[in-house]
């Protein structure tokens, strides 16, 4: 049986991707404020500040990120954190912030890796490869970029469908 914080978390998910932003960060605060588990928290906190920084608000977002952070830190609740260092990043990008950026993809590729999150690893990996680009970082570039390329096309291998299911 669902509680009333997953129900609106979830209502809050399919607003955001339904594009009705503030609804969903209404949404998704009152799921918050019916919410006891810290675990939860820093989901419904993530959540909050995708929504913000779709809305444009990004010191919310980070401001937002950052509580998310604390909590994930002192849960222990390491898949969060790689996730919450990404989304930094990408804000941190977004300000032109490229070294703060790159401290937050790191941070997140390597936190990413330690879960063996293959598609974690991708995502920030990609992040930090874009990181490395905007600062003519053509060594680091050089070094990263097999490992990337090499988990993103055994992805596409594992998800792409097989020869049979092609023909049809």
């Amino acid at each position: 049986e669902m509680c009333i914080r997953d129900r609106l978390s979830s209502i809050g998910i399919w607003l955001r991707k339904s594009g009705y932003l503030k609804q969903a960060k209404l949404t998704l605060i009152c799921a918050l404020k019916h919410n006891q588990i810290e675990g939860n928290k820093v989901k419904l906190l993530t959540s909050i500040a995708i929504v913000s920084r779709h809305l444009n608000q990004n010191e919310y977002a980070i401001n937002t990120y950052n509580i998310a952070k604390s909590i994930a830190e002192n849960e222990n609740i390491s898949s969060s954190l790689a996730t919450i260092e990404n989304n930094l990043g990408v804000l941190a990008l977004e300000n032109d912030e490229v070294t703060k950026a790159e401290q937050h993809f790191r941070s997140a590729l390597a936190k990413h890796q330690k879960n063996s999150n293959r598609s974690g690893n991708i995502t920030s990996g990609i992040n930090l490869l874009q990181a490395f680009l905007i600062q003519n970082k053509q060594l680091d570039y050089q070094r990263l970029s097999p490992s990337i390329t090499r988990l993103t096309k055994a992805c596409l291998l594992y998800t792409s469908p097989s020869p049979r299911d092609r023909q049809k």
